[in-house]
């Protein structure tokens, strides 16, 4: 009745073709031309090629699914449907799962400090994960830190120097938070002044406010 050249019900042996009739059996639909054993299944909600399977897997308009044991939403391993929706056992569009066991540990999930690849980068414990330490470079190796930081789970040099006291100058190791002052026309100490009275190799000046080379009682000990 649909003319698809596929009949329904109780064959009848004709010496000639009659309208409305067809050499071959199997519709399932005989009002219906796109249903027929000749047409392609597709994701419809329908069983359009006359099987008794709706929307079967490799349908047209299907999706992969993955595996996920662990329902975190996200798929492992090597073997996928094609399939119209989820079903049993293939129940994740997104693979990417590291530990399909552990739902704990997917992309989505936020990197710890825990030893463990968390968010399935095959990077583990990566700089800024939740629990990290603030660490300063100390490219000079003179236990004082920099500006320059990182938060690391563990100390990995030049970034291994933890506290507030910033070295004001990474490249020498004898200029530091707290270094003695010498006499070199540089900021040792990382005060801020550079050769303050007292500093290493000074020698004593006394004041002479008439400049006649003769020196008050009251002695200082400037620089030179």
């Amino acid at each position: 009745q649909d003319g698809d050249g596929y009949g329904v019900g109780s064959a009848g042996c004709l010496c000639t073709a009659a309208p409305g009739t067809a050499r071959k059996p199997g519709d399932c639909d005989d009002a219906t031309k796109d249903r027929s054993p000749d047409v392609v299944e597709s994701c419809n909600g329908i069983d359009d090629d006359c099987d008794n399977l709706v929307d079967e897997p490799g349908a047209t308009g299907c999706r992969t699914f993955w595996p996920d044991q662990d329902g975190d939403g996200f798929g492992a391993g090597d073997v996928t449907q094609c399939l119209c929706q989820a079903v049993a056992g293939f129940t994740a569009e997104v693979a990417g799962d590291c530990d399909d066991a552990d739902k704990a540990r997917n992309p989505d999930v936020a990197e710890s400090c825990n030893g463990i690849d968390d968010d399935c980068d095959d990077v583990t414990d990566p700089p800024g994960s939740d629990g990290c330490v603030t660490y300063r470079q100390d490219v000079d190796r003179d236990g004082f830190g920099s500006d320059v930081t990182a938060c690391l789970c563990q100390p990995e040099a030049p970034f291994d120097v933890v506290g507030d006291l910033v070295d004001c100058d990474d490249a020498v190791a004898s200029i530091y938070p707290g270094a003695p002052e010498t006499c070199n026309g540089l900021d040792d100490d990382c005060s801020g002044a550079g050769d303050p009275e007292g500093s290493a190799g000074c020698e004593d000046r006394y004041p002479d406010a008439d400049g006649d080379g003769q020196a008050a009682i009251v002695g200082y000990t400037l620089n030179t």
